[in-house]
């Protein structure tokens, strides 16, 4: 086609830009859009005259199987320096390409009077917007009506969906970040409070995670921080879910007993701490159990601690599966265990424990080259008044342990102080629900 087909377009006062059906390059440009950039277009390709995000996204507007009526502004960056520019696009026959109407919202150029060539301040520009542009965190910024002005090539990586026509705006990217209904609502009304806070405040930076959809599909924890200028809103993100992970690994292998899985110490105190306030707060019930595996040490000396290791694992999965989700077991140490018991007065406590000498001894432990029988001993200590914090009824269930032991192994001992009375000692004459008169359970049977 010659390109007098296009001379009309020197009869339009509004800038126009006639673009190949590539949707690259540009055929023709009228003289008040070669006024607009500083030369005549004609010949460039759309990366050279806008720079390279705002090019995709024109792109983006005359690939489109329609084109919307409403304006297209983008951050520009053109042979005079950086513009902020309108986009409306008319589609002709598909061999004649595109017409595309521009409209100046401000251009920013070369400021005269501070020092420096103009040639050296575009230079400047345009290494300011590559480095902008190949940030390894997203960036983008949107205009007072939240329609997005940039992004850069980290953001379409993360979240470019894959947006076609005019740019986006803010609120299209809820529903594909966030598909879940509930979660949505509760990310955007926490946006909004914050979108508040920094439009009072020019000053404040926002700071937020979420964890959001991306254009892979795959859930990532992004670290979004964002601030108004003016009225142009500025977000920067960048994905932390690598860093959250192992920080996450740890916190859990700070609390984490290795050989079994079960808390270790630090993590059973930091629980018992938070256990015995909240039941000094709703006058609410709290026991605690100390276990310890009976002739353990006969089990490292004659068949290795290989084999110790295994029946440490077995009776810590033992453990878990007689307890209740909200009890809290720990490996303290060696052979020895502590189980917290969240509302659970001592009767409640003496059957749950009953049920772990059960569970504990009922099955011989397989070691490969032998079964074992394994048992245990066990002290029950309940919260009474007076206690001072959860050091005072851990002691008395050790002491109860220590009961145990003294007692022939293989039992339960209850510690059973007076009320008001933190030290007390080991109470005889229970009888009910199969206690002894002794306090003690052997094998879970009660035994005179």
């Amino acid at each position: 086609m010659n390109t007098d087909r296009f001379a009309w377009l020197d009869l339009v006062y509004t800038p126009l830009l006639a673009i190949e059906p590539d949707g690259q390059t540009v055929r023709r440009a009228n003289a008040q859009a070669a006024g607009l950039f500083g030369r005549d277009p004609t010949g460039m390709d759309l990366s050279e005259l806008l720079g390279a995000y705002a090019a995709g996204r024109v792109r983006g507007l005359l690939m489109a199987e329609s084109h919307d009526t409403e304006e297209m502004v983008l951050y520009c960056r053109t042979p005079i320096g950086l513009a902020t520019l309108g986009f409306k696009a008319s589609q002709l026959r598909d061999e004649w390409g595109s017409i595309v109407t521009l409209r100046d919202h401000g251009t920013r150029g070369p400021a005269p009077g501070r020092g420096g060539s103009t040639t050296a301040v575009l230079d400047f520009s345009t290494m300011l917007e590559d480095i902008v542009r190949s940030l390894p965190v997203g960036v983008e910024i949107y205009d007072s009506n939240m329609r997005e002005l940039y992004c850069n090539e980290q953001s379409e990586h993360l979240l470019g969906y894959g947006y076609l026509g005019p740019a986006p705006h803010h609120d299209d990217w809820w529903e594909k970040g966030f598909p879940d209904d509930a979660l949505r609502g509760q990310v955007i009304t926490d946006w909004r409070a914050r979108i508040e806070r920094v439009r009072a405040d020019p000053g404040e930076v926002e700071k937020v995670e979420w964890d959001v959809v991306c254009r892979d599909r795959q859930t990532r924890t992004l670290q979004f921080r964002f601030r108004f200028i003016s009225d142009t809103y500025i977000v920067v993100y960048w994905d932390v879910s690598e860093r959250r992970r192992l920080e996450e690994e740890l916190r859990y292998l700070a609390v984490t007993d290795e050989l079994t899985g079960l808390c270790n110490r630090r993590r059973f105190f930091e629980e018992a701490d938070r256990a015995f306030r909240v039941a000094v707060a709703t006058d609410s019930d709290l026991s605690v159990l100390m276990l310890d595996l009976d002739h353990f040490k006969s089990i490292n000396d004659n068949f290795g601690h290989g084999a110790g290791d295994v029946v440490l694992r077995e009776v810590a999965q033992r453990c878990r599966g007689a307890l209740r989700t909200r009890d809290v077991v720990a490996r303290m140490g060696g052979e020895e265990f502590a189980v917290l018991l969240p509302s659970t007065d001592m009767e409640g406590a003496a059957q749950v424990a009953r049920n772990l000498i059960s569970s504990i001894s009922g099955t011989p432990v397989d070691i490969g080259s032998a079964t074992l029988d394994v048992r245990t001993s066990i002290g029950v200590a309940a919260m009474v008044k007076g206690d001072r914090d959860i050091e005072d009824i851990l002691e008395r269930a050790d002491r109860a342990l220590y009961g145990a032991k003294d007692g022939g192994r293989n039992r339960v001992m209850l510690s059973a102080p007076e009320q008001g009375n933190g030290d007390g000692a080991i109470r005889d004459g229970l009888s009910r629900d199969g206690l002894s008169r002794d306090g003690v359970f052997r094998d879970g049977v009660s035994h005179e």
